[in-house]
């Protein structure tokens, strides 16, 4: 493994993306497993979860609260996999504010990126969005936040921010399973802090150019700590 570097593949694989994003009209699927049980052949190469978090009253001075999101290439996280902190670092040690992208291998993180701006939340009623994308091309899986709009680090994501790649095998993320990232997100400390957190939808490219679009609102319920 090693750790992401703004290669000439890294720009294709960016390139790709805006291929996909204006050639390709999406359609509708009433789920990811409906789509592949329908077309056998389907390969799909990028995935983008919209996210959504909704905080209620946040408490700056001790970092109140603190969320992590996960998202997997395959249907599971016992592999390679990434998360995205807010409001906190947790590795290689915790410590307050921001946001910061981990890739792990199993339990071992392997690659971790945060951003400069350490802020911490303290707007009332603050919705955060952004996305979580993951692409495989010619062996190798990119992991990235994008179009992540808040009222305390503004626009994050995107242009060389919060982006991981990797060598993978893998040719497809035909596993991908969005009720696995729903299953391993959550608040950490102070989900009473925390109206909502969801996994709006969902956006699929395919190796022939197509996107689908699906809606999942799996709504994360782990708000019990």
């Amino acid at each position: 493994m090693s750790t992401f570097t703004k290669s000439p593949t890294f720009l294709y694989v960016l390139l790709i993306v805006a291929v996909l994003a204006v050639s390709a009209s999406p359609t509708q699927a009433e789920s990811l497993s409906d789509l592949l049980a329908g077309n056998g052949n389907v390969q799909i190469v990028a995935v983008e979860e919209e996210w959504e978090l909704v905080v209620d009253e946040a408490i700056a001075d001790i970092a109140a609260p603190q969320i992590t999101t996960a998202f997997s290439p395959v249907g599971h996280i016992g592999g390679i996999y990434a998360t995205l902190d807010i409001n906190h670092h947790s590795e290689p040690e915790f410590s307050p504010g921001g946001l910061q992208l981990h890739v792990f291998q199993g339990e071992e993180p392997i690659w971790i990126q945060g951003l400069p701006d350490r802020g911490t939340l303290r707007t009332v009623g603050e919705v955060i969005t952004w996305k979580q994308w993951m692409s495989v091309h010619n062996g190798v899986l990119t992991f990235s936040i994008d179009d992540g709009s808040s009222d305390t680090w503004g626009h994050f994501g995107g242009q060389g921010n919060l982006v991981a790649q990797f060598e993978t095998e893998l040719t497809n993320l035909n596993g991908y399973n969005p009720q696995v990232s729903v299953a391993n997100s959550g608040v950490g400390y102070a989900s009473n802090r925390v109206r909502s957190l969801i996994l709006k939808s969902v956006r699929v490219y395919t190796s022939s150019n197509s996107e689908h679009e699906f809606s999942v609102n799996g709504v994360v319920d782990d708000l019990d700590n």
